[in-house]
């Protein structure tokens, strides 16, 4: 879903998970989904470089991410993804792409952000501080 392929303007290809009468994944927010894949080539155009790369730089620095799974339908599939180890996003770069994709706040989290902050790990802290951002509680 994030390799730039499928975009409001494009649509999935038969033959294709998303193509076949039984998508997967399941797609909860396209609107969401959306917003996303735009930022991803807002700044795939800005560093060069391609969607599948950019996604793959973004996540290899998210403080929960311990490992990432590559999957290849070709030849130059893994070709193209390991051209990302040379990629870092600027801190802007990263702030959009995960704000474009942050889900809204809900319980727990929404909570946890407004009264929990004192006691949350590196990887909860940018998380959560995303959440208060989204309810207006970040100067």
């Amino acid at each position: 879903m994030l390799t730039g392929k499928i975009d409001r303007n494009n649509g999935p290809q038969p033959g294709t998970r998303q193509g076949n009468d039984w998508p997967e994944p399941h797609i909860v927010d396209t609107e969401r989904l959306y917003r996303v894949i735009d930022v991803l080539k807002e700044v795939s155009a800005e560093v060069g470089r391609s969607v599948p790369q950019v996604v793959l730089a973004w996540l290899r620095e998210r403080p929960g991410v311990h490992s990432i799974a590559l999957g290849a339908r070709s030849e130059e599939h893994p070709r193209d993804n390991l051209g990302s180890i040379e990629l870092t996003l600027s801190e802007e770069q990263a702030k959009r792409i995960e704000r474009a994709g942050r889900p809204p706040a809900i319980v727990p989290l929404w909570h946890r952000a407004m009264n929990g902050m004192d006691r949350v790990s590196k990887a909860e802290r940018e998380y959560l501080e995303g959440y208060r951002e989204t309810m207006g509680l970040l100067g």
